[in-house]
């Protein structure tokens, strides 16, 4: 019963009756019930929202405890802006990819892989 036109399928009678009359439903109470269809794991506005929630950032720094715990010296975090050349948003972007919001937090642990990522980013 499905005819091929373009290699595309083209639809019988009853698949089109079929579909228009679950949208018109589906629309009809959504409008009857004030329901926001937004919110519907079926529609692509829904997968949208959830891209752009799971792509956020979010800020997963926890104070180590024990030997982890000890942070880099003043002395080290200006070596660590000197290696960025002044370009901060570089130094900020690199930090929060480890989970911290400022060069106080840093870990000793994490700092020469810190330095060494604004470093190949200056470079580029």
């Amino acid at each position: 019963m499905q005819e091929k036109k373009n290699k595309r399928k083209v639809w019988i009678g009853s698949q089109v009756t079929g579909a228009s009359s679950s949208y018109a439903r589906k629309y009809a109470l959504n409008g009857l019930f004030c329901i926001d269809d937004t919110k519907d794991a079926d529609t692509d506005a829904y997968k949208k929202q959830q891209d752009k929630a799971n792509n956020k950032p979010q800020n997963t720094y926890q104070k180590p405890v024990g030997q982890a715990s000890k942070l880099i010296s003043e002395a080290q975090r200006k070596r660590l802006y000197a290696i960025a050349n002044g370009n901060n948003e570089v130094a900020k972007r690199v930090l929060a990819r480890y989970g911290y919001e400022s060069s106080e937090q840093i870990r000793v642990n994490d700092y020469e892989k810190i330095c060494n990522e604004i470093e190949a980013e200056i470079n580029l």
